[in-house]
């Protein structure tokens, strides 16, 4: 039976997507195992930044991961917030738009999280 190097080239591409695949699985298994690990914990903080960063991504057109049909650039934002809480710790949540812009810098208020997930950020009254 002969190989060819078309079918070597092949199986090898499906290999590594298959690998990929099974890699971004286990790592937000990972992730999740992680934050459930941890206790929900409502602190009082500050709101220490408030900022949007754009992400740019190139994606081939046609689903021709060769680039032979080019690429669209495709960009989304993402939001994130960065916390001081009343121990001097620093704690950083990414959010949806909604989240981040309801918040101003500088507020005080009750945040509530558990590892690396924000739940919620109630602003001080008064």
């Amino acid at each position: 039976m002969r190989f060819s190097i078309f079918m070597i080239v092949f199986v090898f591409a499906v290999l590594v997507i298959i690998g990929a695949v099974i890699a971004l699985v286990a790592i937000s298994v990972s992730k999740k195992k992680k934050n459930d690990a941890y206790p929900v914990l409502t602190v009082h903080a500050v709101l220490v930044s408030n900022y949007r960063r754009e992400h740019t991504t190139m994606m081939p057109n046609a689903g021709d991961v060769t680039g032979a049909h080019g690429y669209t650039n495709v960009s989304s934002d993402r939001y994130d917030l960065a916390f001081r809480t009343d121990a001097g710790y620093m704690l950083y949540f990414t959010v949806y738009q909604d989240v981040c812009g309801s918040i101003s810098e500088g507020a005080g208020g009750l945040l509530t999280y558990q590892g690396e997930r924000f739940f919620s950020f109630a602003p001080d009254v008064g």
